[in-house]
Order: structure tokens, then sequence, then C-alpha cells
């Protein structure tokens, strides 16, 4: 499962232990998902002493593309409309 349907089903009914924070928190972290490393990181430096958290997420987190994947993407040219808003356009094998 990835760091951020992980991270979005924190706000389940129920008690989150700190340890299932931090292996969310790293995995983020491996998956170039900094926006989530943050948050969690931040809630835990609030709360050194809790144990147990009890998350209630007003907004769910999307998942943002990796800098490790940006050299592969280009912008769509002018006056194409790729199919599907928001997704990476993709970049064309060259023919030579």
């Amino acid at each position: 499962m990835k760091s951020i349907d992980r991270y979005n089903g924190l706000g389940a009914p129920g008690v989150i232990r700190r340890e299932e924070l931090i292996q969310v928190m790293y995995q983020a972290k491996k998956e170039e998902q900094f926006h989530i490393y943050h948050r969690l990181d931040r809630l835990l430096n609030t709360y050194p002493q809790a144990r147990t958290f009890d998350i209630d997420l007003e907004d769910p987190a999307f998942e943002i593309v990796p800098q490790s994947e940006l050299p592969f993407l280009e912008e769509a040219p002018d006056g194409e409309n790729p199919e599907g808003l928001g997704k990476p356009y993709p970049r064309k094998k060259s023919t030579r």
C-alpha cells in the first residue's frame, strides 16, 4: 500500500500508535512524498511524549509526482489537450 493511502487511512475511527505513524512517515520519505513526511514529523515533534493519537483528517492528501520522475515528463505541446486532468503527459519515444 502506498504511503498516501496509508496516510489518508489515518482518519478512520480509532487510535493510531506512534510506531505506525513513524512507519508511514518513513515510507512517505522513501516514496518522495515529502509533504506527508513533514506533516507527520511536525505532529510527532509537537507531542513527543504521546504514544497514541486519535487523528481526524479534514483534508486528504494527494500524491505528488516524485522529483526523481520529473526528468521523464514533459509538458503537452500548445494546442494539445492530453486526456486526464492533472496527469503527466508521457514523453514520446525518439524515432532517431
